[in-house]
């Protein structure tokens, strides 16, 4: 494993340490919950990171000539591997858990996720997309039963009401996956989109979503510095609480919070009316989580068939693993934040 990362970041990845209401480096050793190993730990810069595998590569040609959903997102959120000075690349970091017990699980534990007759569903926006394309380009090369090397829309896609603006950013429902186990990405939360629950609510009624599935689900940056934003976010919890409810709604699912941002504004929010400048930097130190997303994680974690991820607080200060030129909420495909998401997700198998 690479040692420490340079003074240059030592001191922000300090601050990372994130403890837990009554953890400890030194708790007590035993299975780790998905929500203990994002709950405590910090980030480690690899001096040396892993190469991608070739599934993972972005390929300018067929996001070119393909416009598939996939290669798009492999192609724009390839960040880690160019910077602005030529030849120097991003950081890659990799997320150590301070609980005992809890260890990061990579490629063979992430195929815990996937089980006959049951989909894993991943719905939110295209920090969303993002992860499945992850999980599923990582998995591809190694993984000889259920998941296939190829993404597919699928014909009950017509069923879910796509917005305009995922339209043309080609964020559209797609699968891959054979013999009963599915990874399927399905958008929601964005921008005049359907929302999580309505989402859920869609797939459950046209008979694909089964109890058995496993669902990870997100929204929230779309709404983040937007007038009527935290009102919708009540909104979308008060139905998603209402739904999971039902006799028939999934068994068990994941709210993944949404990653911190680092804008330069007080809380590293977006300032939706100043627009999107080009050459704005990734600034932006959140001191804490915004009010409202503390109220979502904690509406949220009160039913029992919802685990709530912290990722808000993994990523608090994490600014130097943002796509940049602007773009101050995406991560890089690689640098670590998706891949500590999915070690998490791995460890609710066990449980």
């Amino acid at each position: 494993m690479a040692g420490p990362s340079s003074g240059r970041v030592a001191a922000a990845l300090l601050l990372a340490v994130l403890m837990g209401p009554g953890a400890s480096l030194d708790s007590v050793a035993g299975s780790c919950a998905p929500a203990a190993y994002l709950q405590s730990g910090a980030w480690r810069e690899l001096r040396a990171a892993p190469p991608i595998t070739a599934r993972c590569a972005p390929d300018a040609a067929a996001a070119s000539s393909t416009r598939s959903t996939m290669a798009i997102s492999s192609l724009k959120y390839a960040c880690n591997d160019t910077s602005a000075r030529a030849g120097v690349p991003r950081p890659r970091f990799e997320w150590v858990p301070g609980q005992a017990g809890c260890a990061a699980r990579g490629v063979s534990g992430w195929a815990d996720l996937f089980a006959p007759n049951r989909t894993l569903w991943m719905v939110g926006d295209s920090m969303m997309l993002q992860t499945a394309f992850v999980l599923h380009c990582s998995m591809a090369d190694g993984l000889t039963a259920g998941v296939d090397p190829g993404w597919h829309t699928p014909k009950w896609a017509e069923r879910i009401r796509i917005a305009r603006r995922d339209m043309v950013h080609r964020r559209t429902p797609l699968c891959a996956g054979a013999a009963g186990r599915r990874l399927c990405y399905v958008p929601a939360g964005t921008k005049s989109g359907q929302t999580v629950p309505g989402v859920l609510e869609a797939l459950l009624a046209s008979g694909v979503m089964r109890a058995a599935d496993l669902v990870v689900a997100n929204s929230g940056t779309w709404q983040m510095g937007s007038r009527g934003g935290d009102a919708y976010q009540r909104r979308m919890v008060s139905d998603l609480l209402i739904l999971m409810s039902l006799p028939d709604s999934p068994s068990r699912l994941f709210w993944r919070e949404t990653f911190a941002q680092h804008f330069p504004t007080a809380e590293g929010v977006f300032n939706r009316g100043g627009g999107i400048n080009p050459s704005a930097r990734c600034t932006g130190t959140p001191r804490a989580q915004p009010s409202i997303l503390r109220e979502v994680s904690a509406r949220l974690s009160a039913h029992p068939h919802i685990t709530v991820l912290p990722s808000w607080q993994i990523t608090q200060h994490l600014a130097s693993a943002h796509r940049g030129n602007g773009d101050c909420s995406h991560y890089c495909n690689f640098a670590g934040v998706m891949q500590a998401v999915l070690d998490a997700l791995a460890w609710a198998m066990d449980g």
